[in-house]
């Protein structure tokens, strides 16, 4: 019994000192040539550098410096919402006007139709055939397709605000809008996306985020409802939606996005309380509270508009006001910068 209890003891012990451990940061503003403190998205190229996108363009960093992209160097527009990258490593940026731009190799191209884009891009991923897709906060799909001409895509969606598309498998698209949650058949013929299957039990909440774990399996993110893991079977188009974290509290409020970290961890962040930290259960996939990185635990500001983790495995967050932070963290390895991310 009493072993029971020392047990115990230094589990508490532990679980306290995780909670309450401090983090440490290097961060990136204007002294080193970031100009702009408002991050929307990270990514990085197959070259290495670090691409970061702000309403004022857009910066590549080596690990040394910073260069500075604008319309004036050929993109698009300077307001980045969004960059993805695509399966031979070019980045698409989503502009917050309408407008897309290609990077490769550092070059940049302009996709322009006002016919067909005209309004914010929220997001972007690339089917099997390597065509690009873009939804818009208008409720417009886009695919740009092999012909390299962008084409709107008719939906069976009621004029509802699109904030999240997803390719899953062959045809298929998870499509997340400001109150619902659907899986979307592309038909080809018809050049147009209908839906298959409407989940039922998704709350009425924006869809800010939709990540693989594996093949079938996602984490849904919704912006003031909680997380979700979805379960789908294309064969016979069933799935299964459930809560995996239950949210008594209101501490997923205004959430942002996520990044699974060490395979076993998810970090969502969120405009007001930083990040919030979740074990993810081996066998369940259910998700446990783990720890806060915020302001009383190293950061600066709660305010984190994205997260990204690079190829050597550094943390990096793209802050509302706050410019570009590194993590600093004893169990992360780091590259030592030599010339390049």
């Amino acid at each position: 019994m009493k072993i029971k209890i020392f047990l115990v003891l230094i589990l508490t012990l532990v679980f306290i000192q995780l909670a309450g451990q401090d983090y440490f940061f290097r961060q990136y503003g204007p002294a080193d040539g970031l100009g702009n403190s408002f991050i929307y998205s990270l990514n990085q190229g197959k070259d290495g550098y670090l691409w970061i996108g702000t309403a004022e363009g857009l910066y590549r960093f080596n690990g040394f410096e910073f260069q500075h992209f604008t319309e004036k160097d050929s993109l698009t527009e300077n307001f980045i919402t969004t960059i993805y990258k695509d399966f031979s490593g070019g980045l698409w940026l989503g502009h917050m006007n309408s407008g897309i731009t290609y990077v490769k190799d550092s070059r940049f191209s302009k996709i322009i139709n006002s016919l067909v884009v005209n309004s914010s891009i929220t997001s972007i991923t690339e089917a099997d055939t390597g065509t690009m897709w873009f939804s818009t906060q208008n409720g417009n799909i886009i695919v740009f397709n092999s012909n390299k001409k962008l084409v709107r895509v008719p939906t069976t969606l009621n004029n509802e605000l699109v904030f999240n598309i997803k390719h899953i498998a062959a045809n298929y698209f998870l499509v997340g809008t400001q109150e619902n949650l659907y899986v979307m058949e592309y038909q080809k013929d018809s050049n147009s996306l209908t839906e298959k299957i409407k989940i039922k039990n998704y709350p009425p909440s924006k869809v800010v985020d939709i990540i693989k774990i594996k093949e079938g399996e996602y984490f849904v993110l919704s912006r003031d409802k909680g997380i979700f893991r979805l379960s789908l079977d294309l064969t016979n188009l069933s799935c299964n939606l459930t809560e995996s974290y239950a949210d008594n509290t209101g501490l997923l409020d205004n959430i942002q996005g996520a990044l699974i970290v060490k395979r076993n961890e998810l970090w969502v962040n969120t405009m007001g309380k930083g990040i919030i930290k979740f074990q993810i259960g081996k066998e369940s996939g259910r998700l446990f509270l783990s720890g806060y990185i915020n302001t009383e635990t190293g950061l600066k500001s709660n305010e984190v508009k994205c997260l990204f983790e690079d190829r050597e495995g550094n943390i990096w967050l793209g802050m509302y006001g706050g410019g570009l932070l590194r993590l600093i963290d004893d169990n992360i390895k780091f590259l030592s910068y030599s010339g390049r991310i």
